[in-house]
């Protein structure tokens, strides 16, 4: 619970916009400060019913009108979900809220076009030449859904509120980008060439942290990504240290350099972000939208580094 003073309503009506979108349900009540009126309910999160706000908007937002009473108003905001419970509220004027929606919605636009399109030439080229590292990369774009469902595209877009459409492609996506990042990284450094056992051991395991998607139809979500971000921590460390004997045995080529940075820096850029969500360290909206950024980075890294090596070995032969 919290209150917001008349002092911030000088300036005339504010909007309250609540994030992020992946929590199931969140109950906002709202009434004026020591005034006779009554409370007022919404309900958001991927699972209530829609419209969730004043706005047709991917994120929730609140018109709250300036108070009669003149001593603002008190909240209670009640959050109930099956993930981490992360929620983001922010106050905006009518005119900041128009020009901030209108930029970001511009570079997600943006985002999502070089997301597309770099997806559509991975696909292309693991066509081509059939290289598994160009289908983990691939593969790893299943990331950018996970991206729409943590903007709320794919509710705005899609809205199917009988099917809770966002609420399942987040759990599921989730769940597929951490094994597809651990195999992206281990073909990356070439570690079938240079350690084939423990290549064994990581692919089997990442592959093996894809049956946790049967926790979500049994309902355990929860209790599923905290198996599946334990193991992945675990094998980060054993591809941190693997990677640096690839690295010496190779003579720090910079082509392997380039390569193995580019997943090795979204893996730990991925555990701030967890961290962040789950509490360990205070959280940050840079830090939460950081892996979100490095996501596009890292596929375009790869891709060109990729071919430019395909292109060397068809000249060596």
């Amino acid at each position: 619970n919290f209150s917001l003073p008349q002092e911030a309503f000088a300036e005339g009506k504010r909007w309250l916009r609540l994030a992020p979108t992946y929590l199931d349900h969140v109950r906002v009540f709202f009434r004026e400060v020591d005034g006779d009126t009554p409370w007022r309910k919404y309900e958001t999160g991927d699972l209530s019913p829609m419209p969730r706000g004043d706005l047709d908007y991917r994120f929730a937002v609140i018109e709250l009108p300036v108070p009669d009473a003149g001593r603002g108003y008190e909240f209670l905001i009640r959050v109930q979900s099956t993930s981490a419970t992360l929620l983001h509220a922010t106050f905006w004027d009518e005119e900041s809220f128009a020009n901030a929606t209108a930029s970001t919605d511009s570079f997600w636009g943006f985002y999502f076009g070089l997301a597309v399109f770099s997806a559509a030439f991975a696909l292309y080229l693991a066509l081509v030449f059939r290289t598994r590292l160009l289908w983990a990369v691939f593969s790893f774009s299943v990331s950018y859904v996970l991206v729409a469902c943590i903007q709320g595209y794919i509710d705005w877009l899609i809205p199917l509120p009988a099917l809770h459409l966002q609420h399942y492609l987040t759990s599921v996506s989730v769940m597929l980008s951490y094994p597809v990042l651990i195999w992206m990284a281990a073909e990356s450094i070439r570690l079938g060439e240079h350690l084939p056992t423990t290549y064994r051991y990581v692919t089997r395991t990442a592959f093996a942290m894809g049956f946790c998607l049967v926790s979500i139809p049994l309902g355990f979500f929860g209790q599923g990504m905290m198996i599946l971000v334990s193991v992945y921590l675990v094998l980060l460390v054993v591809l941190l240290v693997c990677t640096g004997y690839v690295i010496w045995v190779e003579r720090f080529r910079l082509s392997t350099l380039l390569l193995a940075a580019g997943p090795l820096i979204l893996m730990g850029v991925s555990g701030l972000a967890l961290s962040s969500a789950f509490g360990f360290i205070r959280f940050s909206a840079s830090i939460y939208l950081l892996w979100q950024y490095m996501l596009v980075v890292n596929m375009l890294l790869a891709i060109g580094i990729t071919v430019a090596r395909i292109a060397r070995q068809k000249r060596e032969t």
